[in-house]
């Protein structure tokens, strides 16, 4: 994604957030407030729950497990950039 239409480079999330943040400081709290709300548990047990649909293509616990832990980097990696 763009920051700006004529940017000639795409941003990352992070950068993307950085850039907002930096224009609605007042945003900050808010942002690191759902972002603390969640945490590794809350990750496992939604994808726990999810393993257990019925579903043509089922969710194994390999993959949401997975997930899980790229769920968590994402999630830190955002609370570090933010928090500096």
């Amino acid at each position: 994604m763009k920051w700006k239409l004529e940017d000639s480079s795409r941003c990352q999330h992070a950068e993307l957030l950085k850039k907002y943040v930096s224009l609605f400081p007042e945003s900050l709290s808010t942002i690191l407030d759902c972002l603390e709300r969640v945490g590794p548990v809350f990750f496992q047990k939604t994808l726990e729950d999810l393993c257990k649909f019925d579903a043509p293509i089922k969710l194994t616990e390999d993959r949401a497990r997975f997930m899980s832990n790229l769920l968590e980097y994402r999630q830190n990696m955002l609370l570090n950039t933010l928090e500096q």
